[in-house]
């Protein structure tokens, strides 16, 4: 499943990027696979017709190449996307703009990114003004939360947001209904990371000089950390759906690597080209 872009439209298209698919969806914004259901996908789009963005749940054919049915769930906000999904319910990231008014002073607009949680029928349950890093297919988020002590309140729909919610600190993972988990431990800002699909690790990817790839699991419902190295320049991709295995992209030999984090196993797949997303698959 891969976007291409054509000026102001974007398409979605399902199936080999070498295989010149048909658009089978336009106007798309965060196109995603469900985490633990093959076959299963879900986007925002905002169709030509359409005043605002929608969330559409889809089923992919056996042909991989069709949408065989799709659903529109609910009417977003302007420039929503699809952060993350599950059987959990669905993240939307989408901006918000709120006014800061002062006494005798100029007035000031904000601008920050919010996110909104909707459960599985696509009914908005509770927003916050936070940027998405990472997620987990059981509904376990990273965020870094923006809100600066004002009351966006009165600049959110509650038909569209729900309830509006302030997460404290700096960084913090939250579950599906945005509250803290208690985490305590610090990440590098500049790293990946990746939140394994049962939610119980974070796993961090930071480059340091000379190409060094240093790979970091945290315990998110555990004190427990382990810390591995990996000898790139290598990208990283993805999890997979054990939470174990590393999925990286070597710059040198364009292979695809999966890397197990906990035991330091290596598996190397020769790839022919570069490596947009992969995934593996239980």
């Amino acid at each position: 499943m891969y976007e291409t872009y054509n000026g102001a439209t974007t398409s979605l298209h399902i199936g080999p990027t070498t295989g010149g698919q048909p658009a089978a969806f336009v106007g798309v914004r965060g196109a995603q696979w469900h985490p633990t259901r093959p076959g299963q996908a879900a986007w925002v789009a905002q169709l030509p017709t359409d005043s605002h963005p929608s969330l559409y749940t889809a089923t992919v054919g056996p042909s991989f190449g069709s949408v065989t049915s799709a659903e529109q769930l609910s009417e977003l906000p302007e420039g929503a996307r699809l952060g993350a999904f599950g059987d959990w319910g669905y993240a939307i990231e989408w901006p918000l703009e709120f006014l800061l008014e002062t006494e005798g002073e100029q007035d000031f607009v904000f601008s920050a990114g919010a996110l909104t949680i909707l459960d599985t029928a696509g009914v908005p349950q509770r927003t916050t003004v936070a940027d998405l890093v990472a997620h987990g297919g059981e509904g376990t988020l990273l965020v870094i939360p923006r809100d600066a002590g004002f009351d966006i309140s009165p600049y959110v729909d509650p038909a569209l947001t729900g309830d509006v919610v302030v997460i404290p600190g700096a960084i913090d993972v939250v579950d599906e209904t945005l509250t803290s988990l208690g985490v305590g431990f610090r990440i590098t800002p500049e790293g990946t990371h990746f939140v394994s699909p049962d939610g119980e690790w974070l796993v961090e990817v930071v480059t340091r000089e000379g190409g060094l790839i240093d790979v970091t699991a945290h315990g998110i419902r555990s004190s427990r950390t382990r810390s591995r190295g990996f000898p790139g320049p290598a990208r990283p991709i993805g999890l997979a759906s054990d939470g174990v295995h590393l999925l990286l992209q070597d710059l040198q030999t364009n292979e695809l690597v999966m890397f197990g984090w906990d035991q330091g196993t290596l598996y190397r797949v020769p790839v022919s080209q570069g490596t947009v997303s992969a995934a593996l698959l239980p």
